[in-house]
């Protein structure tokens, strides 16, 4: 092999670690994003304001039977 050619195979590699370290970080950018968007909604829905007042369940079992006991129509099924 030719100098010039390993020079350019070095600079694939180069460039594949930092394209997959700009995904890296774009990947966290997105997260960050949403993570935001998702906490603004739950402000402005009012759900930290409610998950604060509520107390934890301890099982979804429990739960769904709750709200099928105190909300259910004729056929038995949850209205939401």
């Amino acid at each position: 092999m030719s100098v010039e050619m390993l020079e350019q195979e070095e600079r694939k590699v180069l460039d594949q670690k930092r394209a997959e370290a700009f995904a890296g970080k774009m990947l966290g950018v997105i997260n960050s994003a949403a993570l935001a968007l998702m906490t603004s909604i739950g402000h402005r829905t009012r759900l930290f304001d409610v998950m604060a007042i509520c107390r934890p369940r301890r099982a979804w079992r429990s739960r769904r039977r709750r709200i099928c006991r105190s909300d259910t129509c004729a056929s038995g099924s949850a209205r939401w």
